[in-house]
């Protein structure tokens, strides 16, 4: 028995590069460092873009597999039905962005915030030591800081 392993390497020139990605069922969305944000089919053609910016661009995907939102340049953009509805101003870019029920999460160093789909925070926890990962699952939001917090919408 002889294994294969095939390898594709592509080279692009410095700029622009592949900044982002998340995947949904059959596609994925491609954030580039030049803001533009992408949505490629399985065969990578590409079937939708976005110009948001000129720095890079970071897809958030909903459960269905749409674009649920996007940030780019301190912009959090929002999606709905594939175009953009409303955006919010941050000061820095998060280390991750995703989603809980309609709402987003939003991490950086120690502070993790949730917010509503004018950027409007609901809630904002600081922990004593860095966040390392946050996940969600349903109505629940976990967050990893030293130790692990759980968190559950009730409204």
């Amino acid at each position: 028995d002889k294994s294969t392993l095939v390898v594709t390497i592509t080279m692009a020139g410095f700029s622009p590069t592949v900044a982002h990605l998340a995947s949904a069922a059959g596609r994925v969305f491609v954030g580039t460092s030049d803001g533009k944000l992408f949505e490629m089919d399985a065969s990578g053609r590409v079937q939708g873009m976005h110009a948001l910016g000129e720095g890079w661009a970071r897809p958030v995907v909903n459960s269905d597999g749409s674009l649920a939102a996007a940030w780019c340049d301190g912009l959090l953009f929002y999606l709905e039905h594939n175009e953009l509805r409303s955006f919010a101003e941050f000061e820095e870019p998060p280390t991750d962005i995703g989603l809980l029920g309609k709402d987003l999460f939003i991490w950086k160093r120690n502070r993790l915030e949730v917010v509503d789909r004018s950027g409007h925070p609901l809630w904002v926890a600081e922990f004593s030591k860095a966040i390392t990962n946050v996940a969600t699952d349903g109505d629940r939001l976990f967050c990893a800081a030293g130790v692990l917090t759980a968190f559950e919408r009730t409204a």
